[in-house]
């Protein structure tokens, strides 16, 4: 497979300088970390709220027609608000209009999120999948190693260098 990332950042390194590349390395990971993590959270969030709009256009026709454009127009300010989506989460309290059943409601705002959401995630998972392959195509173009050149001189007289540690500096 080839060698690390980490390897590949620190092959050139003479050894003193190893625990400041391994923390700058960790610092841009982090970092690296945090700006991909928003900007997937960013662009599903404007995915999710164009798909939510387009699902409660396409299924008004199973609201009666005195309620349709509230129906949209919830779909519309909760994706655009900050929709609260995931464990312990309702998305808010839905104030249903008199005269409508509620689980007919419930069953067709289920009918709105679920293929909006399947619909959002979709261009959101390419996103990655790029990020990855052009990590991989950056470690694909790494040429091989260069040896480093030695950090120490040999004396070439071995009684230089005894004489060189018998007189104190």
């Amino acid at each position: 497979m080839g060698p690390g990332p980490y390897s590949l950042a620190t092959r050139n390194l003479l050894p003193d300088l190893a625990g400041v590349a391994s923390g700058v390395l960790n610092t841009i990971q982090k970092l690296g970390a945090l700006v991909a993590s928003t900007a997937l959270g960013a662009f599903l969030q404007n995915r999710l709220a164009v798909a939510l709009q387009d699902q409660a256009e396409r299924r008004t026709g199973e609201i009666p027609p005195q309620f349709r454009e509230q129906f949209v127009d919830g779909f519309s300010r909760a994706s655009g608000g900050g929709l609260r989506v995931g464990a312990g989460q309702s998305g808010g309290d839905p104030q249903f209009p008199l005269g409508v059943p509620v689980e007919r409601l419930e069953r067709v705002e289920h009918q709105v999120f679920t293929p909006g959401f399947v619909d959002a995630m979709h261009p959101t998972l390419i996103l990655p999948i790029l990020v990855v392959l052009a990590a991989a195509g950056c470690l694909a173009i790494q040429s091989s190693p260069k040896p480093r050149p030695q950090t120490f001189e040999q004396p070439e007289d071995p009684s230089e260098s005894k004489r060189a540690r018998a007189i104190p500096s």
